[in-house]
């Protein structure tokens, strides 16, 4: 938990849980989030861990599923009426085989930020289409303007951004279910295309101003420049809510405000407002616990109260937020229109089954460190789109035989 949510909860959730639920101590441990999976695995195996096991998705809990530490929560799920309580996929994407045995209980999606102060002095839109967006690129850079704030300097792996923009918003959700599924191959033109104009964009200085400034670039410097207006957009998580007034406006000293837009479809034939499913975090309840009843009981609490939980989501933007139905009226009138819109439309979206699919949820762990470690030799041209395709293909067949491959949930035109 990070440090915000950390402050929040002993007063806004433990507590009132506690007060409910007489009889139930809600003890709390805090561990770096960096360091929480490893530390979890070793508790486990030595035989003790939490009775609540958080994981940071379900590529995650497939590993502890199979070692048998999880504990199966249909029962739970029927008693409480959690296929009610949440959105349709939620317990779909914690099911592994024939049970349920992860929650979802904070969930993501890649979105276009822009500055909006920037954009409406230059008279410009956020793009809806491919010529659009490459119109407002090539105007934004002949102006001196950097089109897309990035970098991963502080952070390789954050390159895996990008390849789940173009794929999701290029290749389509239903050529990725297919791919995934076994039922199709990375190396089909429609995936080694996408990486291609991935490549190109950044070739063009699309992204953070140079291919070398994309990969020296850190969160801060070109965070900084977003709000300052010299980058005009930004491609990233929707996480980037939970701190990105610290680069606008008076915190920031640049007098400029920020907006968010969908992603734009980069081919005909994708949808026009597409969100790729990520999950940070999910929840489950140890097989060796000795008081399963009382974790099942605050997993429920997470979810049962819509007013609760969308206070939460106000008071912590971004850090927290449950898979329920909401709707932008939910939301408490401290929470920022911008988030709450958000989160109004990722929850509708989603439920209707309009939804793509992130790295770091739906490829298997193999898969996904070729994934960010081989594309930057994509951007570098010491491998060509093709050869990359190729070889991530190759590695992911071998998960899918290994049965290394979460749950991947079919899109609404699948």
């Amino acid at each position: 938990m990070e440090e915000d949510g950390q402050a929040y909860f002993p007063e806004n959730v433990e507590r009132p849980f506690e007060r409910a639920n007489p009889g139930i101590d809600l003890a709390v441990t805090y561990q770096p989030p960096e360091d929480l999976d490893r530390l979890v695995r070793i508790a486990l195996q030595g035989g003790q861990g939490p009775d609540l096991i958080p994981t940071p998705g379900p590529a995650y809990a497939r590993d502890y599923v199979d070692a048998n530490m999880f504990a199966a929560l249909d029962e739970y799920a029927e008693r409480y009426g959690w296929r009610d309580k949440m959105l349709g996929w939620a317990l779909d994407l914690g099911r592994f085989g024939e049970n349920l045995y992860v929650v979802p209980n904070q969930f993501q999606t890649m979105l276009l930020f822009y500055n909006r102060t920037l954009m409406e002095e230059k008279g410009w839109e956020p793009p809806t289409d491919r010529e659009e967006l490459e119109g407002l690129a090539e105007e934004a850079m002949g102006q001196g303007i950097v089109p897309f704030a990035a970098g991963i300097g502080d952070e390789p792996p954050a390159v895996e951004w990008f390849p789940t923009v173009f794929w999701n918003h290029y290749s389509g959700p239903e050529a990725l279910y297919a791919v995934l599924t076994g039922e199709a191959s990375f190396t089909d033109p429609i995936f080694v295309e996408a990486i291609d104009l991935f490549a190109r964009y950044v070739g063009n200085g699309w992204f953070g101003g140079s291919t070398e400034r994309f990969f020296s670039n850190g969160f801060d410097a070109f965070h900084a420049e977003f709000g300052d207006g010299g980058a005009a957009m930004n491609m990233e998580g929707s996480w980037l809510m939970s701190n990105i007034d610290q680069f606008f406006g008076d915190a920031a000293g640049n007098g400029n405000d920020w907006d968010w837009a969908p992603l734009p479809p980069l081919r005909e034939g994708v949808p026009p407002e597409l969100y790729e499913l990520g999950i940070g975090s999910t929840l489950s309840i140890n097989s060796a616990s000795e008081d399963p009843e009382a974790a099942a009981k605050f997993i429920d609490y997470l979810f049962s109260d819509t007013a609760r939980a969308t206070r939460w989501m106000a008071d912590v933007p971004s850090a927290f937020n449950v898979p329920i139905p909401l709707q932008e009226s939910d939301f408490p009138p401290s929470m920022d229109d911008r988030v709450a819109r958000h989160l109004a439309a990722l929850s509708q979206a989603t439920e209707g089954g309009n939804f793509g699919y992130t790295a770091w949820t739906f490829w298997p762990a193999k898969s996904e460190l070729y994934l960010y470690e081989e594309i930057q030799k994509v951007l570098t041209a010491d491998m060509t789109p093709a050869e990359y395709c190729a070889g991530l293909d190759e590695v992911f067949r071998e998960d899918m035989e290994e049965g290394e491959v979460p749950p991947i949930l079919e899109p609404r035109n699948a």
